[in-house]
């Protein structure tokens, strides 16, 4: 990033700060060698304790080059074609021959439980690029094979790439693969990214609020993300299957028996049912089922498929409402109200059909006839092949409580050095630094100066030869640890 300021004495200074590999390559050759020495070796400490590193330069501009600069700039912005490229080179002109002033390092440290989060993978292979590799890796030679080889592994590292290459690795995946791509950003430079991807989820944080305005989700932290994919996900995922099933099913219900109608209405296009009802009935007496589904069905927690307490609400509910709207049609209303309306014709004979023995006979019927097949379905994908979320339900009704103090294995609770040692790294509390690595301390031995002492540890262990001859047993003393 690069800024232009003026001083009060009308000095003009740009100001450029970036990764070390960028700003490296733009110093001027007549910048002191102990500054370029000292600074490497600052970022190498910098970033072998997890710290992130930038470099910060700058360059004194006289005001004839930056007025000509400018015009130039100018004139690239209207062009109709190569525009990009050729502010691109610009660009790239001014951001030259700068003098090194130093390098900063912050402590940019992983949110609460990302570490955990991020346990959950159970290993494999692992591909690391930058931002150099990445461009080469994404031309149209190779592209297809760096998709092909990310494939193969269990995650990919892009790092030290820009807002664009961010962009071109979703598009990759995009185009070739079938598969819904998912973007994660906190920041402006993710912004990109993020429209590009078929869902987003911003994270609100130091960066400010660019990433969340432009997502279709944001949480607040990035140990959210999991309880957003896994639960959220799936009560969204099942809501919108029922919904669409619910949907197709009302719709079917109403439109067939309109087509049923009309072999005994000579294809006359006569409705069989009143025009006040036609109205009604998607926007009242079938609208509050599928709103309680869904806002409020959670799968295991409040499944709306059963007699819950909102299930008998907006069932019964929407009865009644249609018969209040029936009888206020057909026989409170005044008579004078509705004599020029379709529903004349009905005008009094709710009461006279309800006292009838095949009005209600049909209504059990119907009921009957519907609902017998998804009784038969539940009772042969539930009780005969329950899923695990199935299995959950029924533990939940019965009231099953976890196993007692006396029944539950003895855990472990987890430290600081334990954490470190199952993941892996001295530095799993810090985001990923893009140093060398510890290759060099593994070569100077600095890893393995006290593998004496730890063995010396052990000196106090015994042999016990067995029985059969076999190989002796080891057996150490080991110290009480409570934990």
């Amino acid at each position: 990033m690069s800024v232009i300021v003026k001083g009060a004495d009308g000095k003009i200074r740009l100001y450029c700060n970036g990764a070390d590999m960028m700003i490296m390559q733009r110093i001027h050759p007549s910048t002191s060698q102990i500054i370029r020495t000292s600074t490497d070796t600052h970022l190498a400490d910098f970033a072998n304790i997890g710290l992130k590193t930038l470099c910060l330069a700058y360059k004194d501009i006289g005001p004839g080059y930056f007025n000509d600069w400018e015009k130039r700039v100018k004139q690239a912005s209207a062009q109709m074609s190569n525009r990009e490229a050729a502010v691109d080179a610009l660009y790239e002109e001014f951001e030259n021959y700068l003098i090194l002033i130093g390098a900063t390092a912050t402590e940019d440290k992983l949110q609460d439980e990302s570490a955990e989060l991020a346990e959950h993978e159970n290993g494999g292979i692992a591909l690391v690029i930058n931002g150099d590799s990445l461009a080469f890796a994404l031309g149209a030679r190779l592209e297809r094979t760096f998709l092909e080889v990310a494939c193969m592994c269990n995650a990919v590292i892009c790092c030290r790439v820009t807002p664009l290459q961010k962009v071109q690795v979703v598009d990759l995946v995009k185009r070739n693969k079938k598969a819904v791509t998912l973007s994660i950003g906190d920041g402006a430079n993710d912004v990109s990214m993020i429209k590009t991807a078929h869902i987003s989820v911003g994270i609100s944080g130091q960066e400010g609020m660019q990433a969340v305005l432009a997502s279709d989700y944001s949480v607040g932290q990035f140990k959210y993300l999991e309880r957003l994919l896994l639960v959220l996900g799936r009560w969204s995922y099942i809501r919108m299957a029922k919904f669409l099933r619910y949907f197709f099913y009302k719709n079917f219900a109403f439109t067939l028996t309109n087509f049923w109608y009309s072999f005994f209405c000579g294809y006359s296009a006569q409705t069989v049912f009143d025009a006040v009802l036609i109205a009604c009935y998607n926007l009242f007496f079938t609208a509050l089922p599928v709103l309680a589904m869904g806002s409020l069905d959670q799968d295991i927690a409040f499944d709306t498929s059963y007699w819950t307490a909102i299930s008998h609400f907006t069932i019964w509910g929407s009865l009644v409402l249609y018969f209040l709207v029936c009888f206020l049609l057909y026989e409170w209303l005044p008579v004078s109200w509705i004599v020029k309306t379709s529903s004349s014709i009905s005008y009094g004979v709710a009461f006279r059909t309800m006292v009838t023995p095949h009005f209600w006979f049909s209504l059990l019927m119907v009921c009957v006839v519907l609902l017998l097949p998804v009784m038969l379905n539940r009772f042969f994908w539930f009780d005969t092949h329950p899923s695990f979320a199935d299995r959950l339900k029924i533990r939940r009704k019965l009231g099953k409580k976890p196993a007692g103090k006396d029944d539950k294995k003895t855990t472990f609770k987890r430290t600081a050095a334990t954490r470190r040692n199952a993941r892996g790294s001295l530095r799993s509390g810090y985001a990923f630094s893009h140093s060398q690595g510890f290759g060099e301390l593994i070569l100077k031995g600095k890893l393995f100066k006290n593998v004496k002492n730890l063995r010396g540890k052990n000196s106090n262990s015994k042999n016990y030869p067995t029985s059969n001859g076999y190989q002796p047993i080891l057996v150490s003393n080991v110290p009480d640890v409570s934990f």
